[in-house]
């Protein structure tokens, strides 16, 4: 309280709706790399026991994985490319050596 009262804060105020929806797409990209990972780890587990039909249907569901992914990552850098702010941030970031558009966003 006497901090506050002292240093006068600026009160805190919620991130732009934008940002907020770039940092949830982006969670859910990554939560679905998560999972494609999981079905590799398990598709290489089943490569050991002869499970064709086993391997085929976790095959079936990591190419379904992938096409939504790359389908998230296209919308992420729809929304980055409609939001002026979003945009002017990425290009920035993306200046610095080794930082991509995934980093960005």
């Amino acid at each position: 309280a006497r901090y506050c009262a002292a240093m006068r804060p600026a009160p805190w105020t919620p991130p732009p709706l934008e940002q907020r929806q770039l940092r949830a797409w982006s969670q859910r990209v990554q939560a679905l790399k998560d999972i494609r990972q999981q079905e590799e780890n398990r598709l290489e587990a089943l490569t050991i026991g002869g499970m064709d039909e086993v391997m085929q249907h976790v095959r079936q569901h990591i190419a379904w994985l992938s096409t939504e992914i790359d389908k998230l990552e296209s919308d992420i850098n729809d929304h980055i490319d409609r939001h002026p702010r979003l945009k002017h941030d990425a290009d920035l970031l993306t200046t610095i050596p080794g930082v991509g558009m995934t980093t960005a966003a």
